[in-house]
């Protein structure tokens, strides 16, 4: 591992620590977020996150996947929308990583149809 990606690791280990730790406290502040929208056996939440930004999440009867960041709030509105329209067709999405600690992967849908 070079010393560059160590420090990368390093630093979103940190970042993901005084995250965890704002959790468990509390103290996260305001919380920003759209309107979460139910399509097609989906739910697309868009939020402010502490740690990595605005990003939209597709929670499907299991789990909560990470599909899109973004740098700004319009970004944001413009992506929650694309997912809102795609949501009903995908079988599959990429969960997005955290940084140089988790990879993406290729993730299988399970849609709730019941809600």
């Amino acid at each position: 591992m070079s010393n560059d990606v160590g420090i990368s690791k390093l630093r979103d280990l940190s970042k993901l620590m005084g995250t965890i730790a704002d959790s468990l406290s509390g103290s996260f502040g305001s919380h920003e977020a759209l309107i979460p929208e139910r399509v097609g056996g989906y739910i697309i939440s868009t939020v402010l996150t502490p740690d990595m930004g605005w990003e939209t999440a597709l929670i499907d009867k299991e789990h909560a996947y990470p599909v899109e960041r973004y740098d700004t709030r319009a970004d944001a509105v413009v992506g929650h929308a694309k997912w809102k329209t795609d949501a009903p067709m995908l079988k599959t999405v990429i969960r997005l990583g955290y940084g140089d600690l988790i990879a993406d992967e290729v993730v299988t849908l399970v849609p709730d149809l019941n809600n």
